[in-house]
């Protein structure tokens, strides 16, 4: 349940129903929410407070401001009304629609329990039924692309227009600043019933090669639909380019973290055994030197047993930066092997150079000055590498040159710890 102590001073309440709809019209968006979404559960036979559809409507933004998304849900929102709600015994053409708002008449079925500065309204403003158009005051909690869609969608219900376009209008509303003061206008064009049934019969008897014979009150009429396709074609466009942008970078996320390592945001084991083949692979094209190096933090279940697993944690993910701080080449990179266990693929010049490298990071982490009173080697955390460097022809498979440097691991260890042990050309 959402939070509602922001507004404790918030009067009113919405209907359970209300909010249910507007929360299942942006998940059926198909789109994806970030992780932090909290929306609230409902029942649809009860009422709850104001605050919490202001906070919903929060939440929802936050997690999805894409106008297009916005616009679409509000789309949603008015076919569920009307398709699974009580829409149907409500209205049944688009007329019936514009004047559904004639007087609030809508919005205070789902509102209750306050003032119009408390609980907010929507009002007709203006209408002229012969140029179609209609002027709509809207103050509520609901953002403008929202209720555009809205609008549009509860326009497009029905089969009687062969014209619908919305505009919008929103402003801050000064005398309650949870609200929004949008102005909405929508323009349509009823088909013209005297003429209709013709046109439609003429269209479906067209074949190719026929001549088409259409009075002037016939093309005037196509004109519009046509211009009335070209706003729902833009319309659908935006919101599929919205929701492939969504799915690659959705894609894009879960790619990284199937080789990403969740504590230190190193690349994980997984990653290492697809990349190392294929970097040893790289080196030998072009005979290159190339440098495997696995680091392990000494006394590493004494530092458990001692401080507790949340700062051996916290051990990692200092030892996995100072890693990243170092390595800054493209064609470099670091894992984390498992458990205190972490590797280093080196495109390197010399042996030498490689192992300044690497010692270089020896020192750093003894020199984040972590306390570790059952290190043996230094007051302080530390670590023990071993270091395999060959030109690349000379390898004879990863597992053989992942086993040299484990060795070289095993013999820093042996040799006292806090130490690199390397081996090359």
């Amino acid at each position: 349940m959402i939070n509602t102590t922001n507004y404790e001073n918030v009067k009113g309440e919405v209907s359970g129903a209300f909010l249910y709809g507007i929360i299942n019209a942006f998940y059926e968006l198909n789109s994806i929410f970030d992780v932090g979404l909290n929306l609230p559960r409902v029942n649809i036979e009860e009422w709850y407070p104001y605050s919490l559809f202001i906070e919903t409507i929060e939440s929802i933004e936050k997690s999805q401001p894409s106008e297009e998304l916005m616009f679409q849900a509000g789309i949603h929102f008015i076919r569920a009304w009307y398709n699974d709600g009580p829409g149907k015994e409500m209205i049944h053409s688009t007329l019936d629609w514009i004047h559904a708002h004639d007087a609030s008449g809508g919005y205070n079925s789902v509102v209750r329990g306050g003032t119009r500065n408390e609980i907010g309204w929507s009002v007709m403003k203006f209408f002229d039924e012969e140029k179609g158009i209609a002027v709509y005051e809207n103050v509520m909690p609901l953002y403008g692309k929202f209720l555009q869609g809205l609008f549009y969608g509860g326009c497009m219900i029905f089969d009687d227009v062969e014209y619908v376009n919305v505009f919008i209008d929103e402003h801050p509303y000064e005398e309650n600043p949870v609200f929004i003061k949008t102005m909405v206008t929508v323009h349509y064009r009823i088909k013209p019933k005297d003429s209709v049934i013709d046109l439609e019969e003429k269209i479906d008897k067209l074949e190719l090669g026929d001549k088409l014979d259409l009075d002037s009150r016939e093309i005037e009429s196509l004109i519009w639909r046509y211009k009335s396709l070209k706003i729902s074609k833009k319309i659908s466009d935006n919101y599929n380019r919205q929701i492939n942008s969504i799915l690659a970078k959705s894609i894009s996320c879960i790619q990284e973290l199937s080789i990403t390592d969740g504590l230190t945001n190193l690349f994980n084991r997984r990653h290492f055994d697809r990349i190392f083949p294929k970097e040893i692979n790289l080196s030998k094209r072009k005979n290159q030197l190339l440098c495997f190096a696995i680091l392990d933090v000494d006394f590493f279940k004494l530092y458990n047993d001692t401080y507790g697993h949340l700062a051996g944690d916290q051990v990692l993910i200092s030892i996995a930066d100072v890693l990243k701080k170092h390595l800054k080449r493209a064609d470099d990179y670091c894992f984390r092997l498992g458990g205190e266990e972490f590797g280093i693929i080196l495109h390197t010049e010399s042996v030498e150079h490689s192992l300044n490298f690497v010692r270089t990071i020896l020192k750093a982490i003894e020199n984040m000055r972590i306390a570790h009173k059952c290190n043996k080697t230094s007051p302080y955390v530390t670590v023990s590498i071993g270091v395999a460097c060959e030109y690349a022809d000379k390898i004879k498979d990863g597992d053989d040159f992942y086993k040299q440097a484990d060795e070289l691991l095993y013999k820093a260890k042996e040799n006292g710890r806090n130490r690199v042990e390397a081996v090359g050309c």
